[in-house]
């Protein structure tokens, strides 16, 4: 099993070298994808940060386990200093802009995640999370531009379900969304629960939210 074997390895990592911060870091992500054991993934991240805060990654993955706690605004300064060390890093204004956005600076997400697909044009992630910026401040013609601009992607799909619901096109919304699960109902069941979300369907959403699980 590949997940038992990553979380494995990342516990020899710590074992060979326990004052090097790549393993901790290694580890507290295994622990915060695979095994949602919070309290060890809380010490890793302790372990793997430096006084001077010289490590993307690891803010980065410090910023994702505070945003798992529901702690967005303590998440903000590790994610703002991961786009300062590391400004080219797609992942890093994209991470920012997400947490922004939970924070409810939609604005400041906006810039954070222009930022993230100047760097990357192509990225679903970025491009998906940039139109989400755009829907959750009402400008839902806005974020379906953006989300066309790969429409391919699952993440493209499911954001034309919210983009074309919350625009009244209830028949183009449910198109997509039968589409997203036709060709990514495995890949992709978080971002069908998303879109379930958006629709108001809960049952729907948590339903998908199982299967992502």
């Amino acid at each position: 099993d590949g997940k038992a074997q990553a979380i494995k390895d990342a516990a020899q990592a710590v074992e060979l070298a326990p004052g090097m911060a790549d393993g901790y870091y290694a580890r507290a992500m295994a622990n915060l994808s695979f095994t949602q054991d919070w309290r060890g993934a809380q010490t890793d991240l302790e372990h793997a940060l430096t006084p001077t805060d010289s490590n993307s990654d690891v803010l980065l993955g410090h910023a994702r386990f505070l945003c798992s706690q529901a702690r967005i605004a303590d998440a903000l300064r590790p994610a703002r200093r991961a786009t300062e060390i590391d400004p080219l890093k797609t992942l890093a204004w994209a991470l920012y802009g997400r947490v922004l956005a939970a924070h409810g600076d939609l604005a400041a997400s906006r810039q954070a995640m222009h930022r993230a697909v100047e760097l990357s044009p192509t990225s679903n992630f970025a491009l998906f999370h940039l139109g989400n910026a755009y829907l959750l401040d009402g400008q839902a013609e806005q974020a379906l531009q953006w989300y066309l601009r790969k429409p391919d992607s699952a993440y493209a799909l499911a954001g034309v379900v919210m983009a074309q619901h919350s625009l009244g096109n209830a028949g183009e919304s449910q198109a997509a969304l039968d589409l997203a699960i036709k060709v990514a109902a495995k890949s992709s069941a978080y971002q069908i629960a998303e879109a379930y979300a958006w629709r108001g369907e809960t049952d729907k959403a948590f339903e998908w939210l199982d299967r992502a699980f």
